[in-house]
């Protein structure tokens, strides 16, 4: 099971760093489908708090 801050710096290098989901996916040793997962859900959240601003 992933910590929660393993899942902020797989957020945090690919928003902030520019960097890949496979380069990502060689630091921590986590599958590339975990790191896409972890993203796309990033990406939703994001979106839906966008999207319920007045």
């Amino acid at each position: 099971m992933i910590k929660l801050m393993d899942k902020q710096k797989i957020i945090i290098m690919n928003t902030n760093e520019g960097k890949s989901q496979r380069q990502i996916s060689r630091k921590p040793n986590i599958d590339r489908k975990t790191i896409r997962k972890y993203l796309r859900e990033y990406e939703q959240k994001k979106n839906e708090l966008l999207m319920a601003k007045p």
